[in-house]
């Protein structure tokens, strides 16, 4: 797949996004296009290699085809919803690029709209929380009977 610099236009909107961000201004960024990429927008964090041999520590690669298509409302909201993606730990400066946490399909969303898909997914993923740390409790519980048996037997 072929990759150009981004024009001129699509740079300086990227960097008035990327301002409105809280990523530190230590992470450098390159805006690259291309007309194969899958996606509208995507975000690449680079090898510490490529980040001494670039000094680039994310790549974001645009589909300009499709995005050029796009109004400037939506645009800005693609580049932003990429960047929303990008995590710095503040205690070690590690960069890591973090999966999206919602997904639904769009018939169910214009049925029942954002509001009450977003509850449910925050009362489900809750539940799962409250799940695992029962599960947590009972391997606990469970390493701490066998301890105990263990010091019993120890006694003997």
């Amino acid at each position: 797949m072929k990759y150009f610099e981004a024009e001129e236009d699509l740079q300086n909107l990227f960097d008035e996004v990327l301002n409105e961000t809280s990523i530190p201004k230590w992470v450098t960024f390159r805006v690259l296009t291309s007309d194969k990429l899958k996606n509208v927008c995507e975000v690449k964090k680079q090898s510490d290699l490529a980040v001494v041999l670039s000094d680039v520590n994310i790549a974001v690669l645009i589909n300009h085809v499709v995005f050029e298509q796009l109004d400037i409302v939506n645009q800005k909201m693609v580049l932003e919803e990429a960047l929303t993606s990008i995590v710095v730990d503040p205690d070690n400066d590690k960069l890591s690029i973090e999966k999206a946490d919602f997904q639904t399909y769009s018939g169910f969303l214009a049925k029942y709209g954002n509001t009450p898909i977003l509850l449910l997914k925050e009362v489900v993923k809750s539940l799962f929380d409250k799940e695992a740390e029962k599960e947590r409790q009972l391997k606990q519980e469970k390493m701490e009977k066998r301890k105990n048996k263990s010091i019993a037997y120890d006694s003997i």
